[in-house]
């Protein structure tokens, strides 16, 4: 659907998170001639729609001139965007419809990768020690006084930090700080275990530019 647009966000319907997105754009997609409001309450009675089930009503301010004026607006789910879109007989609606298929279904694959990585941040919490977890002050701390510790005694570490941020590779740090390539990682993993930095992906290290080319 290249050349259909239309944004989805997160809303709560009868208190569940769930995917909506505002009628008043579908309204748009689909290049609908009857006014919005009509449309809209029209589609609602004859299909008896149910609010906070199928949608949720809402007001915002428009611009119109000199003034401002509250505007009802409709946040439905995708099931109901689904229909208003077969009911209107379409290309443009059976293209929407589709549309709205293809990312149900590519939030429904998500669910198993978002529960594994609950599952893996589950573990590292329970790997936590309960004191640290209940008083988590004086661990945090300790770690700030074990960084300073360390950026006192390597003071080329602050530069390092530096040189990460502007996406220089290993061999060009190496040339600016005149230290070997291997010296140079071993900062770098020690520097990421001490909290300084955060690990880089392979393909994102490897997709650097290198500066001395």
């Amino acid at each position: 659907m290249k050349h259909l647009n239309i944004t989805t966000f997160n809303g709560l319907i009868n208190n569940q998170s769930t995917q909506l997105i505002n009628a008043r754009e579908l309204h748009e997609l689909l290049q609908v001639t009857t006014p919005f409001h009509k449309w809209i309450a029209r589609r609602i009675s004859d299909y008896e729609f149910t609010e906070n089930l199928d949608f949720t009503e809402g007001t915002t301010l428009s611009a119109r001139g000199f003034f401002k004026t509250e505007v009802k607006e409709y946040h439905i789910t995708l099931d109901m965007a689904k229909e208003l879109c077969m009911l209107e007989r379409s290309e443009l609606g059976r293209k929407a419809r589709r549309h709205f298929i293809k990312m149900e279904q590519h939030a429904l694959s998500e669910i198993p990768l978002l529960t594994a990585k609950v599952q893996e941040l589950e573990g590292e919490l329970r790997c936590i020690p309960n004191f640290v977890r209940q008083t988590p002050e004086p661990f945090l701390r300790l770690i700030e006084q074990a960084q300073e510790a360390y950026l006192t005694t390597n003071p080329q570490a602050k530069e390092i930090i530096r040189y990460r941020e502007m996406g220089l590779t290993y061999d060009e740090m190496a040339k600016l700080l005149g230290k070997t390539k291997n010296s140079v990682q071993w900062m770098v993993r020690r520097m990421i275990k001490l909290g300084f930095l955060e690990s880089k992906k392979k393909n994102q290290a490897e997709n650097q530019l290198p500066l001395f080319a």
